[in-house]
């Protein structure tokens, strides 16, 4: 943020007629970067610290619960989107598919051609983490699956991933169709899975040195476990997806990878089998506002550009 005329400008953007200074980087407010993509600016890299500073500290999270650290991760998240308009984050969003035996009756239902029917480009089968959480311990902290939900009677599961962004392409309906008011004159046309997160809370604040990057490590692993049965469970709601980001993360620490179709876990009867998953190598953790993380955020934000914009038809 600089001052020009006595005003303050924000990339360039008058703050009153929201036009652009001449020479100024940025051609319109859309295009203005997410702030980790360039230079840390002071505004978020603070926010982000005292953020970390409340999930850390004893006082604020007694008992260390993993909850809340999606505040942190949401605006990370969401800042990650700021520059698309096709891209929302949803926490909790169900991944869910039918077996096999039962996908001729789901087609039936799904079968019309209304405004939400089949997708036009992927052929989508439409549409807490309640685990015990202790206060520090000497332990490595929760690492349970119990956001893996399995339908009682067997007919369908269900995963609620902690976070999810969402890739959408629509286009506009007409003023007369019945559904005009309700979408806001506006038909999705298109969803998929970009990114895919699961986050274990931070282990114990007692922990230091090399017990501390084990315990680290330790609940990855078991983030990175339970993102082999989501992944798969993605795969099978999108099944046109080709790939997806993963992210495990234990508090303030994480990793990622682009996770591809065929590297999912393999399911044999009703179980995965998850040896080749094991094996996916995952870069060594970083945490939150280091350079390590900032980089790899870039990263995940020059996917999320590869993918096609809105351009509402």
């Amino acid at each position: 943020m600089s001052a020009k005329n006595g005003l303050n400008i924000i990339d360039g953007l008058h703050p009153i007629t929201d036009q652009l200074y001449p020479g100024t980087r940025s051609d319109h407010r859309r295009e203005r970067m997410p702030s980790f993509l360039l230079d840390v600016s002071h505004h978020n890299s603070l926010k982000y610290k005292v953020g970390r500073s409340f999930c850390s500290s004893y006082r604020h999270n007694v008992r260390n619960l993993e909850r809340p650290w999606y505040g942190p991760w949401c605006q990370i998240l969401t800042d990650l989107t700021e520059q698309f308009d096709n891209m929302i984050v949803i926490p909790q969003f169900p991944l869910w598919h039918i077996p096999r035996e039962d996908d001729s009756e789901d087609e039936k239902e799904s079968s019309d051609n209304g405004v939400d029917g089949v997708d036009e480009l992927d052929c989508l089968q439409m549409d807490e983490d309640n685990g015990s959480e202790h206060g520090d311990g000497d332990g490595v902290g929760n690492i349970t699956a119990d956001s893996i939900i399995t339908v009682a009677d067997g007919n369908a599961a269900e995963l609620f991933p902690d976070f999810v962004i969402i890739h959408l392409l629509a286009k506009h309906l007409p003023a007369n169709h019945p559904h005009f008011r309700r979408l806001g004159g506006i038909q999705i046309t298109h969803q998929c899975c970009s990114v895919i997160v699961e986050n274990k809370k931070a282990p114990s604040r007692k922990l230091r040195g090399g017990v501390l990057r084990r315990a680290v490590d330790a609940l990855l692993d078991s983030a990175q476990e339970q993102l082999g049965t989501q992944c798969y469970q993605l795969f099978m709601q999108y099944p046109n997806t080709l790939s997806t980001i993963a992210i495990a993360a234990a508090g303030d620490h994480w990793t990622f990878r682009k996770v591809h179709r065929f590297e999912i876990p393999r399911a044999i009867g009703d179980t995965l089998d998850f040896s080749e998953w094991e094996r996916l190598k995952w870069p060594q953790y970083a945490t939150i506002s280091s350079p390590e993380s900032d980089e790899r955020f870039r990263e995940i934000h020059e996917i999320l550009d590869s993918k096609p914009p809105l351009h509402l038809a």
